[in-house]
């Protein structure tokens, strides 16, 4: 697998003050972030992106699947426009090295952050890695 491509597109993206880049697939379909896989917080959960849309599974994103219904989150695959971010109750984005982690602002939108969902998430997160 080579990642060449997603280092360079996030490499730009903080030249440019951003600190991940989202990926898109021929569809429009937001698929992942450079070193993430992305999940938009909605009224009853979680949706990401299905991993047929062109994403890489992610070892956190299946943690979060395993996990989520614990603290009472469902989580849905469903194609995620650019657009619905204006709508989302947040966005978060995980990856193996930071666990979950608040999207603040997605180019001029501010984002809301749900520092309560984020503790919690990381939390069954960790207590997951912890007893494997």
């Amino acid at each position: 697998m080579n990642y060449l491509e997603n280092y360079l597109e996030r490499y730009e993206a903080r030249k440019a003050g951003y600190d991940e880049v989202f990926f898109l697939n021929a569809a429009g379909v937001v698929t992942e972030g450079a070193a993430s896989n992305i999940f938009m917080v909605v009224d009853n959960g979680l949706v990401t992106s299905p991993q047929g849309a062109g994403l890489l599974p992610g070892t956190m994103r299946s943690k979060v699947f395993a996990v989520s219904r614990s603290i009472g989150l469902g989580v849905k695959e469903e194609p995620i426009e650019v657009a619905y971010f204006t709508s989302a109750k947040g966005v978060i984005v995980t990856n193996a090295l930071l666990g979950a982690m608040p999207v603040s602002r997605i180019d001029d939108t501010a984002i809301p952050i749900n520092r309560e969902l984020i503790i919690s998430l990381n939390q069954v997160l960790n207590r997951a890695i912890l007893s494997v």
